[in-house]
């Protein structure tokens, strides 16, 4: 009962994560599932499906095909689908059910790709954690498929003057179109390559990076194995210029008061907090957040809700003067007083950063 919800929607979990990590790279997702989570995420956490086209399918499980595990059902209707999209890689995405049953899913990949002479992912999704890890698990696991432990790429790879941004998902981010989120020039960089927003060619380009710019907390292990296997050094920085253009208000209203509230993924909220300080350096500014929290944005004052409940209480119990997050955690405490400036999160609501509402 620590996790119902009783006012707020579910958020987007860990296998919307993995295929919106994975949807532009053109590869195959298979979603292993009867066919419910593949609606939920098509219908409801991926945006971009509404306006670009991605391979993605369920494995449409039958319950006699979960209880015995008919891997012959999936290996027989996957080839059929690599005749036909000539794709990337394929990739295998975990939902609850297969998971209960002990599907194994690492050997699903190795007969797929000894089959069928294609490289295979798989990413174990259990549908039971959210979006974030989702995501850090898709990359993880396509960097390792095709930079492995003994690949020839060395740390020395020649650098070509290209900026990667890590963890761009319309699941922070709140756009469909990376040129939303991008200036034409950052830091100095003239080519970006925004990975979850741009092909497979720019995530094979990785080792050729000259500096990876993460965005969410998603990216930060991306970063980090590229760090370590490429020398490709990182920073942890978002693109607040996309939500000053949006909401032109923020910086006025933050600048007069004492104690503020942002509640958003950690990366982007410790970083409006850093511009918030730099306007009102009096200001009392708590970052709280559902999702992954990093160390190195992380203050003492932080909060880590892991229900509804606790979003509750910690509203109950601490006062603030400005609320900066999105209008539908309001429903969690509907009778609070202070300001509330909305700021969108569609992995919380399903609302783009257009979709925000005006400040109350």
């Amino acid at each position: 009962m620590h996790k119902l919800l009783t006012v707020l929607t579910p958020f987007a979990p860990d296998q919307s994560g993995a295929v919106a990590a994975l949807f532009q790279l053109g590869g195959i997702i298979i979603i292993c599932d009867a066919g419910g989570c593949t609606g939920n995420i098509c219908g409801f956490d991926e945006p971009r499906w509404r306006e670009k086209k991605s391979a993605i399918f369920s494995l449409g499980l039958r319950d006699i095909d979960a209880i015995l595990g008919r891997d012959d059902r999936l290996i027989d209707k996957t080839g059929n689908l690599i005749e036909i999209f000539k794709p990337n890689f394929l990739a295998l995405i975990g939902t609850p059910v297969p998971t209960v049953i002990g599907t194994d899913y690492a050997g699903l990949a190795k007969i797929a790709e000894k089959k069928f002479n294609i490289p295979v992912i798989n990413v174990p999704c259990t549908g039971t954690r959210y979006y974030d890890v989702g995501v850090e698990e898709a990359w993880t696991a396509l960097l390792e498929k095709f930079f492995p432990e003994n690949s020839t790429t060395p740390k020395s790879t020649p650098k070509t003057h290209i900026a990667g941004v890590l963890g761009a998902t319309p699941l922070d981010l709140g756009v469909t179109e990376y040129n939303e989120i991008i200036l034409e020039n950052i830091a100095g960089y003239t080519d970006i390559r925004p990975i979850g927003f741009t092909n497979f060619d720019d995530f094979l380009a990785i080792p050729s990076f000259t500096h990876n710019f993460v965005i969410s907390n998603s990216g930060l292990k991306l970063a980090k194995l590229c760090q370590e296997k490429f020398g490709t050094p990182y920073t942890i920085n978002f693109p607040l210029y996309k939500l000053i253009k949006n909401f032109p208000f923020l910086l006025d209203e933050a600048s007069f008061v004492k104690r503020i509230l942002i509640i958003h993924e950690q990366i982007l909220a410790d970083t409006l907090r850093t511009m918030i300080l730099s306007v009102n350096r009096k200001a009392i500014v708590t970052v709280g957040t559902f999702f992954k929290q990093a160390m190195e944005n992380h203050k003492t004052n932080d909060k880590k809700f892991d229900s509804e409940q606790a979003l509750r209480d910690f509203l109950h119990k601490q006062k603030f003067d400005l609320i900066i997050a999105d209008v539908a955690l309001k429903r969690v405490h509907p009778s609070i007083k202070c300001c509330w400036i909305d700021l969108p999160h569609f992995a919380v609501s399903g609302r783009l950063l257009s979709d925000a509402e005006e400040f109350y």
